[in-house]
């Protein structure tokens, strides 16, 4: 079973695909856009949903894969209940 890493972070966000044997088998990179918002500096999150959605669609398709895993810098939280991740 080959597995897909997302890695989300301020400077990169990036994609890999690591094979049983744990070697790295695809890999896929973007730098995030910073938007302003109220006046602050933020990350466009529908910028960088669109780019994960389409690397790992794509990867699945080339790849088979079998699970994924997310990583995020340390500011990073989601909100989860029976019905949303918001």
């Amino acid at each position: 079973m080959k597995m897909a890493v997302l890695d989300f972070g301020k400077t990169n966000s990036k994609l890999f695909v690591f094979g049983q044997d744990g070697r790295i088998v695809d890999e896929r990179r973007t730098k995030p856009d910073w938007i302003r918002k109220g006046g602050i500096s933020v990350l466009d999150e529908a910028a960088l949903h669109d780019w994960a959605l389409d690397a790992v669609d794509e990867a699945a398709d080339a790849h088979g894969i079998g699970g994924l895993m997310v990583s995020g810098h340390g500011c990073t939280f989601a909100l989860v209940d029976d019905t949303a991740l918001t």
